[in-house]
C-alpha cells in the first residue's frame, strides 16, 4: 500500500493462499494500531467463515496488549471483546522472525501481515 497505512490479512488454508483481506487507514495511524487494527478483523472473518483458525504475529507489543488483563484503553479492549467472543475460533502466537512461516512473505507485502492457517 504505497504511499499510506494498511494492513493486509494473509489466510491460508494447508499452507496454500486461500484469500487475502487488504485495508487501507488514514495516515495518521501509528504501526502499533494499524497491528491491532489487523488482530481484531481476524475473529469476525473467523465467525463469519465458520474457520478454525491461528494468527501468527511478530507484534509482541500487540499481542501482549490483548492478553493484558490491566489495559485501560476502549480500542484494545473492544479488540479483546472480539477475541472473548470469539475464542473457540481464533488463537494467536508471537513468531520471532517471518523466515520459514508459509503467508509471511508473500510479496502483496505491506506494514503489516498476519498468517493464518486452519486448525
Amino acid at each position: 500500500m504505497a504511499g499510506g497505512v494498511g494492513f493486509s490479512v494473509c489466510i491460508l488454508k494447508d499452507e496454500i493462499q486461500h484469500k487475502i483481506l487488504s485495508y487501507k487507514l488514514n495516515t495518521h495511524n501509528t504501526v502499533f494500531k494499524v497491528e491491532l487494527v489487523a488482530l481484531g478483523e481476524v475473529p469476525s472473518w473467523a465467525v463469519e467463515t465458520n474457520y478454525k483458525i491461528n494468527i501468527l504475529s511478530d507484534s509482541g507489543s500487540s499481542i501482549h496488549a490483548v492478553k493484558d488483563h490491566r489495559t485501560k484503553s476502549k480500542f484494545v479492549n473492544g479488540i479483546k471483546e472480539k477475541f472473548r467472543l470469539t475464542e473457540r475460533f481464533v488463537g494467536f502466537a508471537w513468531v520471532k522472525a517471518h523466515i520459514g512461516i508459509p503467508g509471511m512473505s508473500l510479496p502483496i507485502a505491506s506494514p503489516n501481515k498476519q498468517a493464518l492457517t486452519k486448525k
